[in-house]
């Protein structure tokens, strides 16, 4: 059986297949419940940490950074959820309420 993911699934998702469930002899099929849940295990060989935080169909990442490091606007590493890093390097004076999109 092939389950298609959709982008923006969350944790209070349910898929349901009708009669795909426990085949128990002379009993009905039951109805296979497919329930999603957040995990910090290795994907991929890559341990996902809890900087992420899901909001709808976007991933916030919240960085913590010395005031020094705020005011020189010093470049920033992200680890992305495939392992990769990705150095941001803002050109402006980074405040509490500074957002960036990627």
């Amino acid at each position: 059986m092939t389950i298609e993911i959709k982008p923006g699934y969350d944790t209070d998702k349910v898929i349901v297949f009708p009669s795909k469930g426990n085949e128990a002899f002379a009993y009905h099929q039951s109805k296979l419940n497919i329930h999603f849940a957040l995990s910090n295990e290795d994907v991929n060989g890559v341990t996902i940490n809890n900087s992420y935080v899901r909001d709808g169909d976007n991933l916030i990442y919240t960085h913590c950074l010395s005031l020094e490091d705020a005011l020189l606007s010093k470049p920033i590493q992200v680890r992305t959820l495939d392992g990769r890093n990705i150095n941001l390097s803002l050109d402006e004076t980074i405040t509490p309420q500074t957002t960036h999109s990627i």
